[in-house]
């Protein structure tokens, strides 16, 4: 048995003018943030950094909230010199959903900067990069990432990462 599909389309006649925007929405999508106070215009997330690489006693590690931001008022500044400082916050997924993880990130000094995500999925799915950072100028990452079957929510930590142990390296976020 064949079935015919006939797909719907809705014909507008438009006036273009000198500059023209078009938009697509998809009333199914949320389109809001789902990381609770991902822009930090909140605070930290933790009162302060964690050791992500706690080898000795004498870690150097920093954060702080940053009025040097690529939009908004406040951003996430990290800063490590011995061992490698990081912050994380969880927040609800739903399974086999895509989401768009995007940010924006820029430091004066240091050469990476990273990301580790963990889903709650049977095989504790982590999605993470250590990303180049070039120049003091913001720089934007996104990844679409489909959430695991079984995952109900998700940790996501960022870093500054120890380079010579003699400067302090941070980055904004």
């Amino acid at each position: 048995m064949n079935i015919e599909y006939q797909p719907e389309f809705d014909h507008q006649e438009i006036t273009l003018q000198k500059e023209n925007i078009f938009k697509y929405s998809d009333l199914d999508y949320i389109y809001d943030n789902t990381i609770p106070n991902g822009s930090f215009e909140d605070g930290l997330w933790q009162e302060k950094a964690g050791d992500c690489s706690n080898y000795d006693d004498k870690g150097d590690i920093g954060m702080n909230i940053s009025e040097i931001t690529s939009d908004g008022a406040s951003s996430l500044q990290l800063a490590a010199k011995r061992h490698n400082a990081c912050t994380s916050t969880a927040f609800p997924v739903n399974e086999n959903s895509v989401y768009l993880f995007s940010f924006d990130y820029q430091s004066p000094n240091a050469k990476n900067a990273g990301y580790y995500l963990q889903f709650n999925d049977e095989a504790n799915t982590v999605f993470r990069d250590i990303l180049d950072i070039n120049g003091t100028d913001w720089q934007k990452f996104d990844r679409n990432i489909r959430v695991p079957a079984g995952a109900t929510s998700a940790r996501l930590y960022v870093y500054s990462y120890e380079t010579d142990k003699e400067n302090k390296q941070c980055y904004q976020v």
